[in-house]
Parts: structure tokens; sequence; C-alpha cells
């Protein structure tokens, strides 16, 4: 497994965290795998998001990014006990450097040796701002955070910290439950996405097409979508078939704009068939607790849209702040107005196999 840090540090007056580009842009802009970046700090929800990390990687063929966020400098000047006997009291803060570095060090020591991992340690006064610089410098597609830390100790990636990275976020996000260490053979299969008929959730089925089809090329594995439909309030409630009808053939629309005709996907394996299967379940009087039965019951992960201004839309029947504090299995969160994981990445092999075909003929 590659072992590269980088150390990125402020530049300026404004003590902002400096933007680096992405190294190799000529080699980016024909590389068509997606970006996965995990927010490390050593904490044992911080090691839930690496293992989901990991299964992203290893299930889509993305290149996996493992972060660190330490303060400056100017803030290392107060005194504190070796790393070793706070992490004994479930403290794992990060003072300086060597922290960081030091859970860089766990977390490739916790990862498989066949999987190829960029390390960053980012130096930023607050875990937001280096989290959104690192999205930004390094194109990430998908940043993954660990739940909130409910210890004694004051919280390190707490809930408010994933709710201000929505509120102006630089990618999608997914959070990993709490647990998810622990869980034997993970594995992304039974994916889950919540419909309610806005533009929004429109983007976020596209995404869930988009990450089964991604899967499914990579790991030639049947991959099944489940599509969670919300109806607005008053309205008819549809048959359970037409529910299944009207989810496989918008999931069907989508997949065949990503995969081509016949649901060939020139990714990988020219001939790679992709096997997804698409069911429907339309949502009770509590869409909400439905949702979380699914999402703690029968899912690998629950792929859900977070709109621009939620708190004003109360017409709205699904609670995502209830789904980010409860749901069993690792969301995905897609906010309004960023780029989707997984789309990009398919039409750049697009490009590339067009631009192949062109040059072979």
């Amino acid at each position: 497994m590659e072992l590269t840090s980088h150390v990125d540090r402020p530049r300026g007056s404004d003590n902002r965290l400096a933007a680096e580009p992405r190294a190799g842009s000529a080699e980016g802009a024909t590389d068509a795998l997606a970006r996965v970046a995990v927010a490390f700090n050593g904490s044992p929800q911080s090691m839930d998001a690496l293992m989901f990390g990991a299964l992203v990687a290893r299930s889509t063929g993305s290149k996996l990014v493992v972060a660190c966020v330490f303060p400056p400098d100017s803030l290392a000047g107060m005194t504190f006990e070796r790393r070793a006997a706070r992490v004994a009291r479930d403290d794992h803060r990060i003072f300086v450097r060597e922290d960081a570095e030091a859970v860089l060090v766990e977390a490739r020591a916790a990862l498989p040796d066949n999987l190829a991992v960029d390390y960053r340690t980012l130096e930023c006064e607050s875990p937001r701002g280096g989290l959104r610089q690192l999205a930004l410098s390094e194109s990430i597609d998908l940043l993954i955070l660990g739940s909130s830390h409910r210890g004694s100790v004051a919280q390190l990636l707490p809930l408010g910290v994933v709710r201000g990275l929505l509120r102006r976020s630089p990618c999608a996000l997914a959070v990993a439950p709490g647990g998810f260490r622990y869980r034997k053979r993970p594995a992304l299969r039974q994916l889950v996405v919540a419909r309610d008929q806005s533009p929004s959730s429109d983007r976020a089925l596209d995404v869930a097409a988009a990450f089964a089809v991604q899967i499914a090329a990579n790991s030639k594995a049947a991959t099944n979508l489940r599509v969670f439909r919300v109806a607005a309030k008053g309205s008819p409630a549809p048959s359970p078939a037409e529910v299944e009808l009207a989810a496989r053939a918008e999931v069907d629309e989508r997949i065949a704009k990503l995969a081509g005709p016949g649901g060939d996907v020139h990714y990988r394996e020219p001939d790679a068939t992709l096997h997804i299967y698409t069911s429907a379940t339309a949502a009770r009087s509590d869409p909400t607790a439905g949702l979380i039965d699914i999402a703690t019951s029968d899912a690998d992960c629950l792929v859900i849209d977070w709109p621009r201004h939620q708190n004003s839309r109360r017409g709205r029947r699904l609670h995502r702040a209830r789904l980010l504090r409860r749901a069993g299995c690792p969301l995905l969160l897609v906010p309004a107005g960023i780029r989707s994981p997984f789309l990009a990445s398919f039409e750049t092999a697009r490009r590339l196999g067009r631009s192949e075909r062109t040059a072979a003929a």
C-alpha cells in the first residue's frame, strides 16, 4: 500500500488553507476514477468512516485519500499529555502535527495492504475548514465522516461539522454509522434512495444509479437499487404495482444513459454486463420512520438529497436531520449545487471510449 503523506499549510495574511492544484493536470483530465476522502483523527467514529471509505474505494475502484487536520503552530503552545495517555481516556483530539502523523500511521495499519491510498495532513484552525479546502484542492467527489462523538470529552467531528459542510458543501458527503468498523464482510449490494418528486431528489436518484453502475461494473456482482417513494401530502396513494413500474422505468432510463445501450459499460472491460435490479417501496404515514427501519434492517447504503433551504419547506414529509441522527446504515448525502460523485467519471470514460474508437477507425 502506498504511503505518500503531504502537509498543506496556510498561505497569505488571511491564514486560510491554500488550495493546492490537483497534481498532474494532464493526467487528471483523463482520469476516469472518482476520488473518495475520509476524515480521520484516530477516534472510533473516524475508524468507522475509514472502514466505509475502504469499502467504497474497493467496490467502485475509486481513489482513496485519508486526511487528518491539525491546528497551526500558533495554537500548539498549550500543554497536553502524550497521545497514548489521552487516547486511554478516550481523548482523540489533535493538537500538533505529530498527532496527525501518528493517526495516519494508525490508519495505514488498519487498511488492507492491497489498497492504494494517499495520506494528507492538513494544517488548519478548524476541521470543517480543512476538510472543505481538501475537497476543493484535491477535486474530491465524496467526503466520508464518522458519526458524532458522544464521549465525555469535547466533540471531535460533531453533527454540527456535518451540517456546516452541508450548508456550503464542496462535494457529496457520507456519514458512517457508529460501530461500522465491527461489521463482518460488509458489502454494497443493497442500495436505497429516497424519492419525493423534487428536483433535488432527482439528483439523488441520478447519483444512486451511478453508484450502482459503478459497483456492478467494478465488482461484476448483482446490485439491488431500491427506490423509496415519498408522495406529497394529500396526493392519492398509488398501488404497489404502479410504484414498482414507475421506479423501474426511471432507474432503467438513468442507467441506460450511464451504461449505454444494452447495459454495457466501457469503463474497465468493454463487455462487462451490469446486473442491477430495481425494487420500490411506497411511504406510509411516517415516511421518515419507515426509511429508518429500512436503513437499519436491510440496506447497505442510503442515498438522500439535502436541499439548500430545507427548513423553509414545511410541506416536506421526509425529515433528513432525523435520518442523519438515527439511520442504521451509511448515508450518502447529495447537497444542492455540487458535483455529483460517480457521474463525472462515467462522462470522462465515455469521452475516452469515443476517442479510442475514433482513433482506431
